[in-house]
């Protein structure tokens, strides 16, 4: 991946932290770029314009601050749900990463 993706919003951080891959549960870090961001598009200002979801891109490192621990994520059944949307989502051609 060329970029390190992250948002200001907790609610955003806790579902990435959720739909996250690999072993064991997500985590959630407080970071700080230490270099220039800009606001993660990836489609959204297509149906929502500005950047709602503060979320954002660098190319540049990221410095960990700390983890947020103790979080509480959606429950297995919500997290599903979401999987399977974004499953069709990608099916439909939809999701792929704009650069």
């Amino acid at each position: 991946m060329s970029r390190a993706f992250f948002t200001a919003t907790p609610d955003a951080a806790v579902w990435e932290a959720d739909l996250a891959r690999g072993a064991g549960p997500g985590r959630i870090h407080v970071v700080e770029p230490v270099g220039a961001f800009e606001d993660d598009r990836e489609g959204k200002e297509r149906r929502f314009p500005g950047n709602l979801t503060l979320s954002f891109r660098s190319r540049e490192p990221l410095q960990v601050l700390g983890e947020v621990t103790g979080w509480a994520g959606r429950g297995p059944e919500r997290v599903r749900a979401i999987e399977e949307g974004l499953a069709q989502i990608g099916a439909l051609g939809g999701g792929g990463i704009i650069d």
